[in-house]
């Protein structure tokens, strides 16, 4: 989680944060409402999550590799 993309692991932390201190019923909407902002945020491209895509990948195939016997 910690090589996953840094303003990406800051918001999902400020959600989960967010749903400790309120209601399923007030984490809904909110959850709704930045799901929008992040569809909204033109910095996000399809080439930049192309990339991030590709990035994810990598990762996981990297620690799935068999280590040394």
């Amino acid at each position: 989680m910690l090589s996953a993309h840094e303003e990406t692991l800051k918001q999902v932390h400020q959600l989960i944060d967010f749903g400790c201190e309120h209601t399923l019923a007030e984490g809904i909407p909110e959850e709704a409402r930045r799901s929008l902002a992040h569809k909204l945020n033109e910095a996000v491209t399809p080439e930049t999550l192309e990339e991030r895509r590709g990035t994810v990948i990598g990762r996981g195939r990297a620690q799935t590799k068999p280590g040394p016997a």
